[in-house]
């Protein structure tokens, strides 16, 4: 690195706004889980919808990981810890077999 030509500050990478994102996706499932009232009931009101993960942040996160980069340990150490809370709160429910894992879940009360 040259001193006399200074970097701009770098912005957050993909991988930690894939995280903010999972992470978000997480807290939601735990709070319809500790709402105990019916499942589908969370922040659009419709009972087809609200079940759903709309965003593909887990789906990246796990390509980040399946790529072995140089921080991808880290990064698979704190999305198992997140999966782990989902699996906590969430059950399976009857999807296509070929989604992955995280698709075919659903909070529980």
């Amino acid at each position: 690195m040259n001193r006399h030509r200074p970097r701009r500050p770098r912005k957050d990478g993909a991988a930690l706004r894939y995280l903010a994102l999972w992470r978000l996706e997480v807290e939601r499932a735990e709070r319809l889980h500790r709402s105990g009232g019916y499942v589908y009931r969370g922040p659009i009101g419709c009972p087809c919808c609200d079940g759903q993960i709309w965003d593909d942040s887990r789906d990246r996160l796990e390509a980040l990981i399946r790529r072995r980069g140089k921080h991808a340990h880290k990064l698979r150490v704190e999305v198992q810890r997140l999966d782990g809370r989902f699996r906590a709160v969430t059950v399976e429910r009857d999807a296509w077999a070929s989604a992955p894992w995280w698709l075919r879940r659903e909070p529980w009360d």
